[in-house]
């Protein structure tokens, strides 16, 4: 949050402002995870609090005991992942993950907000959900918009310099410490 979300950090993203008020819990693992014969290096959540009342307290109880409250969202980053990151890969995980949390939108599609006034989230999908070898066949006129949006992205230069990832990122500087 104090690295991507808020307004005054040096990282930034207004891609994610929907995301200040929310209350987003941060979770290590050593636990390996694949999904599609993929490895998984981090994962966002909506925490779900829901059940007959007794598990229901026991997942509420737990959460209290983990992270103080019961978070809306977590994000889950394997730590073997983490630790042989360059600072620009590790801050692209923790980005890749905080944009799988969107703002809920109503059915006039108006952001919707709980009780507490915080961000009702949901889940979003990849921006390109594509194989490359579809690509290869078929071209990026063929596929999904976006597919072509990644491709003139990735021709481009990052937004984001070494330098500027380097001055802000608390990672590599707790390493200097």
């Amino acid at each position: 949050m104090n690295t991507f979300v808020h307004a005054e950090s040096a990282l930034c993203n207004e891609d994610h402002a929907h995301l200040r008020t929310a209350n987003i819990a941060a979770i290590w693992t050593n636990v390996e995870f694949e999904d599609g014969l993929l490895p998984v290096a981090g994962m966002a959540e909506i925490v779900r609090v829901n059940g007959k009342p007794w598990p229901r307290a026991e997942r509420t109880d737990h959460l209290c005991l983990l992270h103080g409250n019961v978070p809306q969202a977590r994000i889950w980053i394997y730590a073997p992942y983490a630790a042989q990151c360059d600072d620009a890969q590790f801050c692209a995980l923790v980005e890749h993950e905080l944009y799988h949390l969107a703002h809920k939108k109503d059915k006039n599609s108006e952001p919707m907000f709980d009780e507490e006034s915080r961000p009702v989230l949901t889940s979003r999908a990849h921006d390109v959900g594509e194989f490359i070898g579809v690509v290869e066949r078929y071209g990026v006129g063929a596929v999904h918009p976006n597919v072509r949006k990644m491709v003139d992205a990735a021709k481009s230069k990052p937004l984001l310099t070494s330098d500027s990832v380097r001055a802000a990122c608390g990672n590599c500087r707790a390493a200097k410490a």
